[in-house]
């Protein structure tokens, strides 16, 4: 089990980064509610699902986890088992005896939380260094959103990240009842773009700019915070100091 004041200090992060927050009730796999120990559903070529795993082998609980793989290629994250796990239908997701955290982003700022070592991946809490780092955090958020339009337009050709019509109708079933909250992306969200993509046959062109504009300024952003004075950049120089024990916004922002 979970060490209770862990807990109570991983609530106020979860609370203070408004983090998405899936209410019990949107958790409608019963299974799952069961599991006992972590459990990870991720895909294996996943950027996000990597800084995950990395994050439970520097805490030592890799061998612990009970790993599941949703093949994204298969449209696995569409099927009724996993969307009654995260109604996103996205990877990662870390199940903690029953509880259900998303985001890659929390994910790894939950299991530093709750599960505490001799070195934490992230400034301790309440000190100028953490409140930087967790803007940071925030931002490496909007980064990732912004990289989508540009993925599935110079990585991943269009043909293949068709979404099929079933998929989105499966979604569109689970979207009645999104409640999360929080970065990151609702359903609805998903079903707009997805359905704009197939429609167009790829992303429109002023997205795709607009997009790589917000990608440039995040990283625009991160670099003054590098080079600023005091506690904004300390935190982002855990980035780049080669002393330093890798932390959580290393895995942030370079996994991406």
């Amino acid at each position: 089990g979970i060490n209770a004041e862990y807990m109570g200090h991983f609530l106020s992060v979860y609370f203070f980064r408004a983090m998405p927050l899936l209410p019990e009730k949107d958790v409608t796999n019963q299974e799952v509610k069961g599991w006992k120990g972590l459990h990870l559903l991720h895909f294996q070529s996943s950027s996000c699902s990597t800084k995950v795993r990395i994050v439970l082998r520097l805490k030592g609980l890799y061998d612990g986890t009970t790993l599941h793989h949703v093949d994204l290629l298969k449209f696995e994250h569409s099927t009724p088992f996993f969307l009654g796990i995260n109604p996103r239908g996205v990877v990662p997701v870390l199940v903690d005896d029953g509880r259900v955290i998303i985001e890659s982003n929390d994910i790894i700022s939950y299991i530093d939380a709750t599960r505490p070592t001799s070195q934490p991946l992230l400034p301790a809490e309440g000190t100028p260094a953490a409140e930087a780092a967790e803007a940071s955090m925030a931002l490496q958020d909007e980064h990732h959103m912004a990289l989508r339009a540009a993925t599935f337009t110079f990585i991943v050709p269009p043909f293949l990240a068709k979404v099929p019509q079933k998929t989105i109708s499966a979604w569109m079933a689970k979207a009645a009842n999104d409640t999360v909250t929080g970065p990151g992306q609702g359903l609805h969200a998903q079903i707009a773009f997805w359905t704009a993509f197939n429609r167009n046959g790829g992303v429109a062109w002023n997205e795709v700019r607009a997009g790589l504009q917000r990608y440039m300024e995040t990283f625009g952003t991160l670099e003054a915070d590098f080079h600023a004075p005091g506690p904004r950049g300390a935190a982002a120089g855990r980035l780049a100091g080669p002393d330093d024990p890798i932390g959580l916004l290393d895995l942030a922002w370079l996994m991406d």
